[in-house]
């Protein structure tokens, strides 16, 4: 997604930054080449400068990934996407607690680390020329719908590394946004290996 696209959306931009709901967002787009060749350094390099923000970090880099518009498969299906965002978390497991929503990334992100199923909720008899056409997005061609299945220790272990570094930078929650990212990571895990008390966990208190 060309990051340019957003402006349709009613975003702001100034100097390689963008303005949602009154905060501001650093636009950061990956290569194709860093994907493939596992370059992670300038991706760490923009963390660095966000943490040192009024936002101390939290949700302040709109990912995109420029290289793979061409391609039919959504980016969490492209091997080297899927490699790159594995050892990225390894690397850096509280990864998500930067990334901002705008642009789809988290969900691709966490698709990316999971086993996954996928099917159309109708039928699409279009030819590969006429999806390309259409910029390969599956959305464009007809519904689809993708069961994660998310292996529960990269899971907990993003999840633990998100809460842990929260509380290392005293990072303040005032939107009450961080339960949204926490409980879209926790129910990518297959039920069945979900931690105790999974179900009231992100109940609103007084429901």
């Amino acid at each position: 997604m060309d990051p340019r696209q957003l402006l349709d959306q009613g975003y702001k931009f100034s100097s390689g930054r963008m303005v949602i709901d009154g905060k501001n967002i650093s636009m950061f787009q990956l290569q194709k080449s860093e994907i493939v060749n596992l370059q992670f350094d300038r991706l760490i390099q923009e963390i660095k400068k966000v943490e040192d923000s009024p936002t101390q970090g939290f949700s302040s880099i709109a990912l995109t990934i420029d290289g793979y518009n061409e391609t039919v498969e959504e980016l969490y299906e492209i091997q080297h996407v899927r490699r790159f965002f594995s050892r990225l978390v390894k690397k850096l497991p509280h990864i998500l607690y930067y990334i901002n929503p705008s642009t789809g990334m988290p969900h691709q992100i966490i698709t990316a680390l999971s086993d996954f199923h996928q099917f159309r909720a109708e039928e699409v008899s279009l030819p590969p020329l006429e999806i390309l056409k259409r910029d390969g997005h599956l959305e464009n061609v007809g519904t689809h719908q993708v069961i994660l299945l998310l292996p529960s220790e990269i899971g907990y272990k993003m999840l633990d590394a998100i809460q842990a570094h929260v509380e290392k930078a005293n990072y303040q929650d005032k939107q009450k946004e961080l339960p949204v990212l926490l409980k879209m990571i926790e129910y990518s895990i297959p039920e069945k290996d979900r931690r105790i008390g999974w179900e009231f966990r992100y109940k609103k208190k007084g429901r």
